[in-house]
């Protein structure tokens, strides 16, 4: 912006310089031939009025400008302050075509970009659960605060290309996409390339996760098997089944023990 106001003045000096030429010469041939304007007999105070006036118009249409500029300027950045809170405020779109899944993709939550990616072969034949064993959260605005603060700790304090998991869900019942369904992931070692991670935020030894999370849950893993990037034969894990970690909390893992699609056998790394 600094510069369009540079090039705006120099506009108005170079307007200012060819007026008062105009004015004072009668034509802008007559300077570029004479290189000098000499005023006729009894035309100076005509000129000078001519010239005034000229001025005073052109500082008006400076004025005008100059106004114009700043309330470009002032109405650009409350459109871009707006833009930015908006993201944060405004409830997000469903997506993937699962109309009981309300999603929020990386944008909405103000995710860092990937420093690399690897592409996933799907559908994958296994779905663990997890938990942040972080704070809980219940509005869109804390819950996006939630997991950007996993991936800073992902990729600052593991040095991780991005946040480990693929979905994470909140209890405000969003599901918020990490690495999504066709990346592969950082949440489960060994099993990392053919399955999807669904992490709870929050810490659930002690009890269970609200309504709204166990629906965003189910949702999003049958959202999954619609679209092909799940098998319909999944099988359900969950973090401790294939790690060393209390991860998704006793009362999770014991609900979660009790659908359909989990198994009781240890996950075969095939």
């Amino acid at each position: 912006m600094p510069i369009l106001l540079i090039i705006i003045l120099i506009t108005v000096a170079v307007i200012f310089f060819l007026v008062g030429v105009v004015v004072y010469c009668k034509s802008w041939d007559h300077y570029l031939v004479r290189r000098n304007c000499h005023i006729e007999p009894g035309m100076y105070k005509i000129y000078l009025e001519r010239l005034r006036w000229s001025y005073v118009l052109l500082c008006l249409v400076l004025l005008i400008i100059l106004i114009i500029v700043v309330f470009s300027v002032a109405i650009e950045q409350t459109i871009m302050q707006n833009s930015s809170t908006s993201r944060l405020a405004s409830p997000p779109k469903l997506r993937f075509n699962c109309s009981n899944v309300c999603f929020v993709d990386r944008a909405e939550w103000l995710a860092a970009a990937p420093k690399e990616t690897q592409i996933m072969r799907t559908p994958v034949s296994m779905v663990f659960v997890h938990h942040t064993a972080m704070a809980h959260c219940f509005h869109f605005q804390n819950c996006s605060h939630e997991v950007k603060q996993v991936q800073d700790h992902h990729m600052i304090q593991y040095k991780w290309s991005d946040i480990g998991y693929n979905f994470i869900i909140g209890e405000d019942g969003r599901v918020y996409e990490g690495r999504g369904w066709d990346r592969v992931g950082a949440h489960t070692r060994g099993f990392n390339d053919k399955s999807v991670s669904m992490t709870m935020i929050g810490e659930y030894s002690k009890r269970l996760p609200n309504e709204k999370a166990l629906s965003a849950l189910k949702n999003i893993i049958a959202c999954g098997v619609d679209m092909g990037k799940v098998k319909e034969d999944y099988k359900l894990y969950g973090h401790r089944d294939a790690s060393n970690t209390i991860s998704p909390g006793d009362k999770l893992y014991a609900l979660i023990k009790t659908w359909p699609h989990f198994d009781h056998n240890k996950p075969l790394n095939d």
